[in-house]
């Protein structure tokens, strides 16, 4: 509970400070298409007694210019992790499917760096493939709740409206699971580390 009480205050202070911001790199009335992959971690023990590895993530997304300051969009995330018990055994890997709308808010530019904050709320789709036969993991479909700051930089020497993007971002994906028949709570919440591109047209 502490936890999300910082995330709520921490996702007010930026509402709050909005107001502030100056001229951004908003494209008004154009859509933005993206596409990023990179590095998801656990941001804590997702099913007890078990550790979850370090996964790849790739999502995809696409917007559109409200305001110079402001865009609205989807975005569909993938992710993927092994997971062990604590004799290092394999008990399968997880699969996530996120599926959100999401508002992304433009902030001041700084030497061709446009750097933004976005959030989102969704569906995460979880699956467990179980790899060893131990034991049963069935876990819930959970509410996504996405966090995300990152920056764009234009590549005009490769393309017009073309941009190398970079994001960091933390997902809510917290629920139940049946472990061998037993419920059990379950919280495979992520940080997530991404690079990819932003397309303009």
């Amino acid at each position: 509970m502490r936890g999300m009480s910082f995330y709520r205050f921490l996702f007010m202070c930026v509402l709050m400070n909005l107001s502030c911001l100056g001229v951004v790199h908003a494209e008004e009335g154009r859509w933005t298409a993206g596409f990023n992959t990179g590095l998801s971690l656990l941001s804590q023990e997702a099913i007890e007694g078990s550790d979850g590895d370090i996964g790849p993530v790739i999502n995809a997304q696409i917007s559109y210019g409200l305001s110079p300051t402001l865009s609205a969009g989807f975005l569909l995330e993938w992710e993927h992790r092994s997971f062990e018990n604590e004799n290092n055994v394999d008990l399968g890997s997880l699969n996530t499917i996120s599926l959100m709308p999401i508002v992304i808010w433009h902030l001041d530019a700084y030497d061709s760096i446009f750097p933004y904050l976005s959030t989102g709320i969704g569906l995460n789709v979880n699956t467990f493939d179980e790899d060893s036969g131990i034991v049963n993991i069935d876990p819930d479909h959970t509410f996504a709740w996405r966090l995300a700051g990152g920056a764009n930089y234009p590549l005009e020497m490769i393309a017009n409206n073309l941009m190398l993007n970079g994001e960091i971002a933390w997902k809510r994906n917290r629920g139940g699971v049946e472990v061998a028949n037993q419920n059990q709570n379950f919280d495979a919440s992520t940080i997530n580390f991404l690079v990819g591109v932003r397309y303009t047209f």
